[in-house]
């Protein structure tokens, strides 16, 4: 999900960063994953906290190499506060969508 997410939300903006959506695609992948594998062991503040460092400090480091460390640091704060409330919601979320696929006769992953 969290692969081909960011690579569609790439395709509708006009992928402004080219090639380097790729290697963002496959680090929402590994995060997605990791997230999930902390949700099914019920690490909930372990998982939120792995959330927050992959996507706010760890996953945009190759923009250091690729761009440059300004880039890196001008974007930090921002990223940061839009992953803390990717949290929230996060959290908010999960138990509604746990919900809605019992309800649907299926299982959930989420």
């Amino acid at each position: 999900v969290g692969f081909f997410g960011h690579l569609a939300t790439a395709l509708s903006s006009g992928m402004p960063f080219g090639p380097l959506h790729f290697i963002v695609a496959v680090e929402m992948l590994v995060i997605v994953s990791g997230f999930a594998m902390l949700r099914r062991k019920q690490r909930h503040i372990a998982k939120c906290a792995f959330l927050l460092v992959m996507n706010g400090l760890i996953a945009p480091v190759p923009f250091y190499f690729f761009i440059s460390p300004a880039f890196y640091l001008g974007a930090l704060p921002s990223l940061i506060v839009a992953t803390s409330i990717n949290v929230i919601v996060t959290i908010l979320v999960i138990p509604f969508v746990l919900k809605a696929t019992t309800r649907l006769g299926g299982h959930s992953n989420a």
